[in-house]
């Protein structure tokens, strides 16, 4: 009776050495008895794998990121929202959503997970309108800036 050796789900069988490695990290592997390192196949956007994964979407890209290809390795993602924009979990865009629809009360700065309330003292500047403001200026001597 011949045995065959079976990995375990994130795990392919190396063959030649009957040895087990984790599925690289991109990749998952969903079932047990994979034998080559595509293991199951690529991550899906908005997602990534590290090393050993066992699902598609194995860890959300964390908000204020985004993660627009497959195959996605690490918690960094495609990179960081843009300036002007917020990113929630999973995003695929940069620009998933315009910082604020309340003009001059919120800006966004390059990697925001959620819009930032302009402190009093303040106001917003930047972006190419109200809704996407990137930062907060101090309020010039002499000039009026509203209570928000």
């Amino acid at each position: 009776v011949i045995t065959t050796k079976e990995c375990p789900a994130g795990q392919y069988l190396q063959l030649g050495t009957g040895l087990c490695n984790d599925c690289p990290a991109g990749t998952y592997g969903a079932v047990s008895g994979l034998e080559t390192p595509e293991c199951s196949g690529l991550c899906e956007p908005g997602y990534y794998c590290p090393t050993g994964s066992t699902s598609a979407q194995q860890e959300a890209c964390p908000a204020g990121t985004f993660g627009s290809s497959y195959g996605l390795s690490n918690s960094e993602c495609s990179g960081p929202a843009l300036e002007g924009y917020y990113t929630t979990a999973a995003s695929i865009r940069p620009d998933q959503h315009e910082c604020s629809t309340m003009e001059n009360l919120f800006y966004c700065p390059s990697g925001s997970a959620l819009p930032n309330r302009v402190q009093l003292g303040y106001y917003t500047s930047g972006g190419n309108s109200n809704n996407t403001r990137t930062t907060q200026q101090l309020c010039e001597p002499g000039h009026y800036c509203p209570d928000s």
